[in-house]
């Protein structure tokens, strides 16, 4: 797929200020963008997304398509490249720790529905997360209720669960919250984030 750098910028602050393409924003080659495009028709019959939708299902226990836009964990990857570049496959490093983040994110979201408020511990999590997925990592799940979070959270319905990750030197780290804010980080300094449509 080929899109025109311009056009990544046309409703941003950047664009509106400068008709100079040279001084948008450099995106360097290996950079990363979660992205998703649709297309509706006939009032809503047709959905047509060129990223299936899969997300965990905490009741079926299973990965299932949804038809559902405002799922940013289930979007695409737009990688940039050079034309030079021949390597075929790009892969996101932090894909296993965002794919357990958001197992917890919707095991906690089932949990809660069940049950009105979240859950402190992942003991009460494993009937609603895939135990392939959440067992090679170190995590730990912090709430009021729990004590072990800031004090000036007083809210009963919130958490964050964090996911850690030491291979080798290296430690890679994830945070998700009840209000889906899913955050990474590694031990070289680097850190991205990801909110909820």
């Amino acid at each position: 797929m080929a899109l025109a750098y311009q056009d990544l910028f046309a409703t941003t602050s950047q664009l509106e200020s400068t008709t100079n393409p040279t001084q948008l924003p450099k995106i360097l080659p290996g950079t990363i963008w979660r992205i998703n495009f649709s297309r509706v028709e006939l009032q809503g019959e047709v959905n047509w997304t060129w990223q299936p939708q899969v997300v965990w299902d905490p009741q079926s226990h299973l990965h299932e398509g949804k038809i559902n836009m405002h799922l940013p964990d289930a979007w695409g990857y737009l990688v940039f490249k050079d034309k030079s570049d021949k390597e075929k496959l790009v892969r996101d490093p932090f894909w296993p720790l965002r794919l357990t983040c958001m197992n917890v994110y919707y095991a906690q979201a089932h949990f809660y529905e069940l049950n009105g408020c979240y859950a402190i511990s992942m003991e009460s999590l494993m009937p609603f997360v895939d135990p392939h997925i959440v067992k090679p990592f170190e995590i730990e799940i912090t709430s009021p209720a729990n004590g072990n979070m800031d004090p000036k959270n007083t809210s009963p319905s919130s958490y964050t669960a964090t996911v850690r990750e030491m291979k080798g030197a290296g430690t890679k780290v994830a945070t998700i919250c009840h209000d889906r804010l899913l955050k990474v980080s590694d031990s070289s300094g680097y850190t991205t984030s990801m909110v909820k449509d």
